[in-house]
């Protein structure tokens, strides 16, 4: 039975990976290429004045950074922790069924600290964001002397 398991998992394993890393993610990184292409190709001009061509490339780059690295190693972590939750609860719930009834408080305790670390972890993105900005701003002047 335990060996039935093992082999399930790493079937899983196996499927998840493949399916994310080379039919999603080289999906989401083209549509979302193309879908960014598309939107500032018909931008006025104007953008393109007021804003500096590093900043547009680097937002490309960081964006195809996210989509290619990040998105698709998110979520093997999230399916693959999603099954072990689940398997956790079952077989808790097959040996002491009256856990069943604290699962439910346990859920509404999850989304209540995820949406606080939510919350939380966006402030301090832009706090840091801000602060970078400042401490940009303020090496600069030495950046032109060439110091």
């Amino acid at each position: 039975m335990y060996a039935a398991l093992v082999v399930g998992y790493l079937l899983l394993n196996m499927g998840s990976t493949y399916v994310t890393m080379v039919l999603a993610a080289v999906r989401a990184s083209s549509v979302l290429h193309e879908r960014l292409l598309a939107r500032i190709v018909r931008l006025p001009m104007s953008f393109f004045d007021t804003t500096p061509l590093g900043r547009i490339v680097n937002r490309f780059s960081g964006d195809m950074h996210i989509t290619d690295e990040m998105t698709p190693w998110n979520f093997i972590t999230f399916f693959l922790c999603g099954v072990a939750v689940f398997g956790t609860v079952i077989v808790i719930a097959t040996t002491t069924p009256i856990f069943l009834a604290i699962v439910p408080f346990l859920v509404i305790a999850y989304i209540a600290i995820q949406t606080y670390y939510l919350h939380t972890s966006r402030m301090l993105k832009v706090c840091l964001a801000n602060d970078r900005l400042s401490c940009i701003h303020a090496i600069s002047p030495l950046m032109t002397l060439g110091i």
